[in-house]
């Protein structure tokens, strides 16, 4: 049985934290599969976005102890409208990037 270790491709956009020296010989010396990507490709994970479009709009104001951060996050989750997420993936469907 093949387990995750055997069967995974790594996805990394080209963010200068990812491209770091560091970052690349880790994932060389550790002989980590990576997918190529192209310089300036747009998001193609929607996750990202949908999680940037949640941070926005958190109530800082409200948050003094992990549990409220726990509830503002599942707020601003549930608040979002189901044409945002859509909007998201559509965006990847057609190419380029998110536009906010």
């Amino acid at each position: 049985m093949l387990s995750l270790e055997d069967t995974f491709i790594f996805q990394q956009y080209n963010d200068s934290k990812h491209t770091a020296r560091i970052v690349t010989n880790w994932i060389h010396e550790n002989g980590i599969d990576k997918l190529p990507w192209v310089a300036q490709s747009p998001d193609p994970n929607p996750i990202e976005n949908l999680w940037e479009m949640v941070d926005r709009r958190i109530n800082r104001n409200a948050i003094s102890r992990i549990s409220d951060l726990k509830t503002e996050i599942k707020k601003a989750w549930y608040s979002t409208p189901k044409e945002a997420c859509e909007n998201l993936v559509d965006s990847m469907i057609k190419g380029g990037p998110t536009k906010y």
